[in-house]
């Protein structure tokens, strides 16, 4: 009888034992390895006249080159500013990069790592890596890139970003999220949502929504 009671209790502490571990295993996080982007508008993209920009950032509290009581442009880094006494290098340096739909009318995307280190009187290079084309005649911005070509092995766990919408005429700011976007590095994590719509600008120039996966 003494036997029977010791082997049962063997296998109760055996199978408590098993169900602990099974438990444990089941809390594995997988991190993604490539970004993936949709941004709408309320009209057909522009890429002649207008230039389309997403800032990415590790900090939550990033910049971007806006104030409406200073002339300041949204130009990427290293090139000119019209007023060079403006301080841009207090936005650039909160950015681990960007992708930059430009006017040229190329249709071209590209995507350009940080860090942005110089002050804005330097007009530093910085490498463009192109990731994506848009054709015309849609009102979707559509490009995808592997995190590594952003951030090498050291993928942050919360990635922030905002989309821009520029008017080549002015350089200026026309629109950008009401609030700053943010998302996990994790595998299948997703970030969207919609934008306030201006009706005061080109139809071009108006973000609607937005949709950001990891893969």
């Amino acid at each position: 009888m003494l036997k029977k009671l010791t082997l049962i209790l063997i296998i109760i502490i055996a199978a408590v034992t098993l169900f602990g571990c099974a438990r444990t295993v089941t809390n594995v996080i997988t991190y993604g390895n490539s970004m993936s982007v949709i941004v709408t508008f309320r009209g057909n993209i522009d890429f002649f006249d207008n230039s389309y920009f997403m800032v990415i950032s590790s900090q939550e509290a990033f910049q971007i080159p806006y104030d409406p009581y200073e002339p300041y442009e949204f130009i990427e880094p290293g090139l000119p500013p019209t007023d060079p006494t403006l301080d841009y290098y207090q936005f650039y340096r909160t950015w681990d990069g960007y992708v930059i739909l430009d006017s040229s009318g190329s249709g071209l995307i590209w995507l350009v790592r940080g860090p942005f280190n110089s002050t804005a009187e330097s007009y530093a290079d910085y490498t463009r890596v192109q990731i994506g084309e848009v054709t015309t005649g849609s009102d979707q911005w559509t490009f995808d890139f592997d995190l590594s070509q952003l951030y090498g092995t050291n993928v942050p766990v919360n990635i922030y970003f905002d989309f821009v919408s520029v008017s080549e005429s002015t350089s200026r700011l026309q629109d950008h999220l009401d609030s700053n976007g943010q998302i996990q590095s994790y595998t299948d994590s997703t970030a969207s949502d919609s934008n306030s719509p201006d009706t005061d600008i080109d139809a071009s120039l108006d973000i609607t929504r937005y949709s950001v996966t990891i893969n």
